[in-house]
């Protein structure tokens, strides 16, 4: 749990995560660079679960410091001024513990304004992520401070959270699917999410969506460089569309949805061809035996 400036909500967000029904966990708080009284709100409660980090550090940092500190099989994400269901950690434990083959597990959330829950977000597909990298062409589909990371994934491949905020998550998640990793969503509401509509939350949504089609960007580089060896075309036929963008005769999530289509026809085929190929060599096998 980053805390910041949350001195107004921080302990209802405690709380919230003391309250767990599932009860053998760490919570780790670390000081985003804190200037109010958060800090001393944290710190009077007695429970030896909590470990606070008091030195200041910026938000990328402790994150990832929250890593290099916890013990734990999965790592859970947590704002410190918003509120966890009271079984979030009890079925996304029991959901990774279930399939050991998610490495991301995140769930649905609702909005709220101080202690007002406002509304739901809807517009994201539960379940299985089928082919992450491709999916992620359309932008980020997982909220940040809903998801459960299996950690040792993060270990075996090295990965950890990039300097490029205030979409560090999002670029996590592109890193977790070039090596593979897989993300299930929890179709249940597991997580109550503040908002608020300050002038500095608006300019940070800017950032976010200009950063987030960088994001983009990089992944339609990764893809092209992927299937380069079959369609070398890719890599001019994706610099001629961002000429085209940058003269403005395309829209970026014309391009996007454009490359996402070319992308699942190419991925798709190169799947078939390759079942294909696996289905004759288990045939010849089972001829020459």
């Amino acid at each position: 749990m980053p805390l910041g400036n949350n001195e107004k909500y921080i302990y209802d967000a405690i709380k919230s995560v003391l309250n767990q029904s599932f009860v053998d966990f760490e919570l780790i708080i670390l000081n985003f660079e804190s200037i109010d009284n958060a800090l001393s709100i944290a710190g009077p409660f007695k429970d030896k679960r909590i470990c606070i980090v008091k030195e200041p550090m910026d938000y990328v940092h402790s994150l990832n410091v929250g890593i290099e500190k916890s013990s734990g099989k999965y790592i859970s994400l947590m704002y410190a001024d918003d509120i966890m269901h009271v079984d979030r950690l009890k079925i996304q434990y029991a959901t990774m513990e279930a399939e050991p083959t998610i490495t991301v597990c995140s769930t649905r959330m609702k909005q709220m304004s101080d202690t007002i829950v406002s509304g739901s977000i809807t517009n994201i597909p539960c379940g299985w992520i089928d082919n992450p990298l491709l999916s992620f062409l359309r932008g980020n589909r997982i909220f940040h401070f809903t998801a459960m990371i299996r950690k040792n994934f993060l270990i075996e491949h090295d990965l950890h959270y990039e300097n490029c905020c205030p979409v560090e998550d999002f670029k996590l998640w592109v890193e977790i699917a070039k090596n593979e990793g897989q993300f299930y969503i929890d179709s249940q509401f597991l997580h109550y999410h503040r908002i608020s509509d300050s002038e500095v939350n608006k300019q940070k949504d800017e950032r976010q969506k200009q950063a987030t089609d960088q994001i983009i960007n990089e992944i339609l580089e990764y893809l092209a460089d992927m299937y380069k060896e079959i369609h070398p075309e890719l890599q001019s036929m994706l610099t001629g569309f961002k000429e085209l963008q940058h003269k403005e005769l395309i829209k970026k999530q014309d391009m996007a949805i454009f490359f996402y289509n070319l992308f699942k026809k190419i991925y798709d085929t190169t799947r078939f061809s390759n079942l294909s190929n696996l289905s004759i060599k288990k045939f010849d096998h089972f001829i020459n035996h």
